[in-house]
């Protein structure tokens, strides 16, 4: 699956509710355009975010 570059700055970047809705957002209306499942793209990215996160506090 491949996540768009946007979507990890986007949940990195959420904090609050607003930015969890607009991370929420950013994930379906892409999977709907995309044709891709929302959940797996939705997990795909929080992975991608884990992982980056994991590499910057090493």
């Amino acid at each position: 699956m491949r996540i768009p570059r946007f979507l990890p700055t986007v949940f990195l970047a959420a904090s609050g509710r607003e930015a969890a809705e607009a991370a929420q957002e950013a994930v379906t209306a892409h999977a709907e355009a995309s044709g891709e499942n929302r959940y797996e793209l939705e997990q795909a990215v929080k992975r991608a975010v884990r992982h980056a996160t994991e590499n910057h506090t090493e």
